[in-house]
């Protein structure tokens, strides 16, 4: 494991554990998968961590690689339409709007 994301190993240690108050402040500790892993997500954590395209928070080129269906498969708690709809989705789309 990379030095700087050993924090990883809280989270496999801790699953269901960390607030999204907490990852969101410590979102530069983890990698992307782990949090996605590990944790119970909200639909605008998911969207606004891992699936907006900018890439801003992928620690590594397979952070870069989280896709919908990736978020459906270990978040089985959510929906498709939920994450689709949700509100930073929502603001998203309005401030891309072409």
């Amino acid at each position: 494991m990379i030095e700087e994301f050993k924090r990883d190993d809280d989270l496999y240690k801790n699953k269901n554990f960390y607030s999204i108050e907490y990852l969101r402040e410590n979102i530069n500790d983890f990698t992307l998968w782990a949090i996605l892993h590990t944790q119970t997500l909200t639909p605008d954590f998911c969207v606004e961590y891992l699936l907006v395209p900018d890439n801003k928070y992928a620690k590594d080129e397979e952070d870069e690689e989280i896709y919908i269906n990736n978020v459906l498969y270990w978040q089985r708690h959510r929906t498709k339409e939920e994450l689709l709809n949700c509100e930073f989705m929502k603001k998203y789309k309005e401030n891309n709007k072409k």
